[in-house]
């Protein structure tokens, strides 16, 4: 796990009441503390394809054309400034993906940083590429990080896609367990949380949920926060005490797609009898995702 250039990000719950969730969560694009990929991102078929930021004063100022590496096929393309793209061929397998950049009406003008966004059948099926300055007709090859180069064998650096990572929730209502009678389990199947990660990553990310204090806090009364636990919703439930250290919820060994991973977070609640005054009882969870 790679952390010396803080590539994490966390998203803050409170649970109240006994209790509710609310939320603060923030993403970015952080400088790699290592190597870009040099491993191509390949396809047999391309779905789409969507320049970020156009430039030509033109509908057809010029062309990206994706190609298989040999350039034999095209498997679609999309003009600057048009930014409507036109599918293609595909090929009877899974093959490395070039860009062809080419003058039409305009000469080719590209900002180092700008990026275009490919939908296919490749891992991960949605990608950011990232182009570096363009002055004029040039070929790029592209990493599955979205990282360019100069070359097929993906020795020569264009551009070095950042780590763009992100956590974010579907909802910040209110998840409350309500009235709370001693030594019964409380669970929450009808307000489930989902928590999405965000993570370009070549090798993958985790993610992992902790609360912030070892109890519910009403005043000077307190809960052991052991009395809370969570689940995934997407199976036979497997319940795991909070504690306070992070505990891993779900990982992934490759990024994600463009739309992220989606995990259903289930709570449930057990409260011995009279073991606290009957009263209002809060604490904090946090989730933190993070690539490695």
């Amino acid at each position: 796990m790679k952390t010396a250039l803080g590539q994490k990000i966390s998203l803050v719950c409170l649970v109240i009441g006994l209790t509710t969730l609310g939320f603060l969560a923030n993403s970015g694009k952080i400088p790699r503390a290592e190597a870009a990929s040099s491993t191509a991102w390949s396809i047999s078929d391309l779905d789409n394809a969507v320049i970020t930021t156009v430039h030509s004063g033109f509908l057809d100022g010029w062309i990206y054309e994706i190609k298989n590496s040999a350039g034999t096929t095209t498997y679609g393309d999309v003009y600057d400034s048009e930014n409507i793209y036109s599918d293609g061929g595909i090929t009877g397998g899974a093959e490395a993906v070039r860009l062809d950049i080419t003058g039409v009406m305009d000469v080719v003008s590209i900002q180092a940083g700008d990026t275009i966004v490919l939908t296919g059948d490749g891992t991960p099926t949605d990608i950011t590429v990232y182009l570096p300055t363009l002055a004029g007709d040039d070929i790029l090859w592209v990493a599955d990080d979205g990282s360019t180069y100069y070359d097929s064998g993906l020795s020569s650096l264009a551009y070095e896609a950042p780590i763009e990572i992100s956590i974010s929730l579907d909802s910040t209502s209110a998840y409350d367990f309500g009235v709370i009678i001693p030594e019964q389990t409380y669970t929450t199947s009808n307000n489930v949380r989902n928590v999405t990660v965000i993570c370009n990553e070549t090798n993958g990310w985790k993610l992992y949920v902790k609360s912030t204090s070892s109890n519910f806090i009403s005043g000077v009364n307190t809960i052991n926060i052991n009395s809370l636990e969570w689940s995934w919703n997407d199976g036979v439930p497997s319940w795991t005490d909070v504690s306070t250290t992070d505990t891993e919820v779900r990982s992934s060994s490759s990024p994600t797609s463009a739309s992220g991973v989606t995990t259903g977070m289930e709570y449930r609640l057990n409260v011995d009898f009279a073991s606290v005054p009957a009263s209002n009882y809060s604490a904090t969870l946090t989730y933190t995702t993070v690539c490695q």
